[in-house]
């Protein structure tokens, strides 16, 4: 036991003695040396969604370390920063490797360098310069934090949304088009990641509830009018349920997506603004709790897309105007362009076709030419640079009315300046009215000028030819086969010529066929981009008609006029002869009778046809009956003769009648028939005229009628008296 207990103090005091001489080593190796985190890879674009699930808004940080002792992932913020890191968690590497989900949230939304360093490093490790990133022991990825999240109203309807963008040389700020469209804008610098002391852009590009005015003086309309009635989108018309402290039927709800690319940072947002106006009096101004009672849609709708590009130092804004009811309406829409100024300096604009820049002042009126155009501004009149940005606003078609300034280039009291861009138009029943602006801010002046060059290129007009035929092509067809060329920066245009949609096919190339009418035709082709800009050519095409072949004179014809007459013991009608001049018609006429006779003795007459062959084979048939009646009869029957009936002519006649006029035919009765006529008394016939033409004949007069004799003259004898004298 003895032995034992001294052994044991032995032992404690030589490990004590190694402990005492291994003590400050161990120390030491306790706490991480180098640390390199490998995941996520520099530089780091990320989107904290607040609208989707957990999983999606976290972050795996993985490296590895030297020396031991845990690791606390931070992200370093530029030199001065008040925070100068945000913690984001605490973890123990093992075998020199650590990993950790981080929430993306936790990130912040200012560009960072994540590190892993020991928990209890107080040292400053801001971002800074590659010289001097590699002097630092502990290293990582530059991270940049984007964010996104919806809003609603006091109905629980989606009104307006929030996407903060960020990259490692700009922010931006995304809202709505009725709250604030282009919210806010800064640079940051690329080596330091410090934001800019000062923003470009502030309620850029916004439709708001009213038009804002020069101090002092009250709006009388929003920024939006439709058919000449105020017209609110839904974060506006959730505004004004604000005003009003109620909820009103008919609210719209805003619908919103977006995509994010985690490569660079550069998002795309599309929102669709259902606009409503107001019921029962939608043009009283400002709405009331009598004049606003319910919302009721105006038959419009406004598609907005952003698309972000070159680290966020360019949002281009495409707004496209629809009709929902399929009819057209009247647009006026006033955007607010709003920008902070420098409280010193003020700010400045050089405007399109002013060649400087100058100072504006509230209240003041400026055209700019037609067409396409950028304007420039500084945030800073007399500097440049990240903490002093320089901007452009570049618009794809001129305002319909003078650029207005509400406020100067340089407003002390609210280091804001702001100026409006009016636009009137009409809103087609079908397609719809598309209008561009592309926001651009940067440390220098010619590098905004480059990038305002470039989308000025993308707002030139599409382009279109006709190559055939030339102008002025005189065709003797009714229709004309239309072609030339279309073509659009990047894209291939719609297109209509002479008003009727034609396809464009491989290289641009198009052909149609138009119809013509008889003189000068104009035929227009008309070719439309994506974003609405036109082209137009025309070509005029004079249809001539060929002289028409002249008809061949056409037969003359005869036609009777009137009716016939059988008066007088003859037969008389009258006959036109139409057709062409020296032409003739030669009619030819006949008139018969039906005669009935007994013992070859007429005994009546009768106008018509008579039938020979059944008369014939009536007339047979007693003879057959006869004999038969003899081989069995000694004596032979008396058989009592049927009644003979024929057709008789009793006149005829032919004449020659001139084309154009007319002439009136008479027919003498003949001998039979003017024997007839005196044993009846009259005589029923049937008149036939023809019109006769070589070979050919055409009836044209086929009538019965009635002979009458003409009358008789009496004859008064004289009688002679004798007077016989007695004497």
């Amino acid at each position: 036991m003895l032995w034992k207990s001294k052994r044991t103090a032995a032992l404690a005091g030589t490990l004590a003695l190694v402990a005492a001489i291994a003590g400050p080593a161990a120390s030491a190796s306790a706490e991480v040396q180098t640390s390199e985190i490998t995941s996520p890879a520099s530089p780091t674009y990320t989107l904290y969604d607040e609208t989707a699930s957990s999983p999606d808004n976290t972050m795996l940080v993985a490296g590895t370390t030297t020396g031991s002792g845990n690791v606390a992932l931070r992200c370093y913020l530029a030199a001065g920063s008040k925070e100068g890191f945000t913690q984001l968690a605490e973890v123990t590497p093992k075998e020199g490797r650590f990993e950790k989900a981080v929430e993306i949230g936790a990130l912040g939304l200012h560009p960072c360098v994540l590190r892993a360093v020991p928990p209890g490093n107080s040292e400053p490790h801001a971002p800074g310069t590659e010289a001097e990133e590699a002097k630092d022991p502990f290293k990582g990825p530059r991270v940049a934090v984007s964010s996104f999240k919806t809003l609603t109203d006091a109905n629980g309807l989606t009104d307006d949304y929030a996407l903060g963008l960020g990259t490692l040389t700009g922010h931006l700020g995304l809202d709505s088009a009725g709250n604030c469209g282009l919210d806010h804008s800064s640079l940051i610098s690329p080596e330091s990641l410090a934001e800019g002391e000062e923003g470009l852009f502030h309620c850029a590009g916004a439709l708001h509830k009213e038009q804002p005015l020069a101090l002092g003086k009250a709006a009388t309309r929003s920024e939006i009018v439709l058919d000449g009635a105020d017209a609110y989108g839904p974060a506006a018309a959730g505004y004004w349920e604000e005003r009003l402290k109620t909820t009103l039927p008919g609210a719209p709800a805003l619908t919103v997506s977006k995509t994010f690319a985690t490569s660079d940072g550069t998002a795309t947002v599309t929102e669709t603004d259902p606009l409503v106006r107001c019921s029962p009096q939608p043009t009283v101004f400002p709405p009331t709790t009598s004049s606003c009672r319910e919302f009721v849609a105006t038959g419009v709708q406004l598609e907005r897309t952003w698309n972000t590009s070159h680290g966020d130092q360019v949002a281009a804004m495409t707004d496209r105007w629809t009709s929902t009811d399929g009819a057209a309406h009247s647009l006026s829409a006033i955007y607010s362009q709003g920008l902070v100024a420098n409280e010193g300096a003020g700010g400045a604009y050089e405007l399109p076709g002013t060649g400087g820049f100058v100072t504006t002042a509230p209240g003041q009126l400026v055209g700019v030419p037609a067409g396409a155009g950028a304007i420039y501004y500084k945030e800073d009149a007399a500097a440049e640079g990240v903490g002093h940005p320089v901007g452009a606003i570049v618009y794809d078609r001129t305002p319909s009315e003078p650029l207005s300034f509400v406020l100067g280039s340089h407003e002390a009291a609210g280091k804001e300046s702001e100026f409006e861009t009016p636009y009137a138009a009409t809103v087609p029943a079908t397609g719809g009215y598309t209008l561009a602006t592309t926001y651009i801010q940067g440390a220098a002046l010619a590098e905004v000028q480059a990038l305002a060059q470039d989308a000025l290129a993308g707002y030139q007009p599409p382009t279109v030819t006709i190559s055939s035929p030339a102008s002025g092509t005189k065709v003797s067809g009714a229709s004309v086969t239309v072609s030339g060329t279309a073509g659009a920066l990047g894209e291939t245009p719609s297109l209509t010529v002479d008003g009727h949609p034609v396809s464009v096919g491989t290289g641009g190339l198009w052909s149609t066929s138009v119809a013509l009418s008889p003189g000068a035709n104009t035929i227009a082709a008309v070719a439309t981009d994506a974003l609405g800009l036109t082209a137009e050519k025309s070509i005029e095409v004079t249809y001539v008609k060929p002289p028409s072949k002249p008809h061949p004179p056409s037969p003359p014809r005869a036609r009777e006029v009137g009716v016939a007459s059988g008066s007088n013991g003859e037969v008389s009608f009258t006959v036109a002869c139409n057709g062409s001049r020296g032409a003739s018609c030669v009619v030819a006429a006949d008139v018969t009778t039906v005669e009935r006779s007994r013992h070859g003795r007429p005994v009546a007459v009768a106008a018509g046809l008579a039938r020979p062959v059944a008369v014939a084979a009536g007339l047979a048939r007693p003879v057959a009956v006869a004999a038969r009646h003899r081989r069995h009869h000694r004596r032979r029957p008396r058989l009592r003769p049927r009644p003979r009936t024929i057709q008789l002519t009793v006149g005829a006649a032919t004449a020659t009648i001139p084309a154009g006029g007319q002439a009136q035919i008479s027919i003498a009765l003949n001998a039979v028939g003017r024997s007839l006529l005196a044993r009846f008394g009259h005589l029923p016939a049937h008149l036939l005229a023809e019109q006769v033409s070589g070979r050919q004949r055409r009836k044209f007069v086929a009538e019965n009628l009635v002979v009458v004799p003409a009358p008789r003259r009496h004859h008064h004898r004289r009688r002679r008296h004798h007077h016989r004298h007695h004497r």
